[in-house]
């Protein structure tokens, strides 16, 4: 899947990659809740 191009300018591309943190943080955090339950 390619990166959209509106993630050019910096704010948008600052935006896109704290959207991505999070993201993964909250994919991360339910996998290790599975894992300990």
């Amino acid at each position: 899947m390619r990166g959209r191009q509106d993630c050019h300018e910096k704010f948008e591309r600052t935006v896109c990659v704290w959207v991505f943190f999070i993201v993964t943080a909250f994919v991360l955090v339910q996998a290790f809740k599975h894992i300990i339950v």
